[in-house]
């Protein structure tokens, strides 16, 4: 079955899931090699970032989207989509701080605008049956 036939209201709920697990596990392994080991924070900010990006790969293409493909072209692709999504999102943010929207709402803004150009990134592009 593609990520398109498969009933959307499942895969919001399944996806927002893989959110949470994903950024748990990357701010838990981020605050263990840079708390914990004394590893720099850019260093573990790398690894965090890159294990939680891992972790969202695997979990949305096996959970969220059942997808059967190609892993190598899916994975170039959804790091491509994440790559687009976060400067849109970056992009977003940057200018409403300029118009004087303060950080908060701004970020939040951001932060939604990058979780539905994912999704429907990764619903009708990086996992659709082709």
């Amino acid at each position: 079955m593609s990520a398109a036939a498969t009933p959307l209201t499942g895969q919001i709920w399944r996806y927002g899931a893989v959110g949470l697990v994903n950024t748990g596990f990357g701010l838990a392994l981020i605050a263990a090699l840079h708390l914990g080991l004394g590893l720099g924070l850019t260093a573990s900010n790398a690894a965090g970032y890159l294990c939680g990006w891992l972790i969202s790969y695997q979990l949305n293409r096996r959970w969220t989207f059942r997808h059967r493909g190609a892993v190598r072209r899916s994975l170039v692709a959804y790091g491509a989509l994440v790559l687009v999504a976060f400067g849109i999102s970056l992009s977003l943010v940057a200018g409403a701080l300029a118009q004087g929207l303060p950080y908060l709402p701004a970020q939040a803004a951001g932060v939604c605008l990058y979780s539905a150009i994912v999704f429907f990134g990764a619903r009708h592009v990086v996992f659709a049956s082709h």
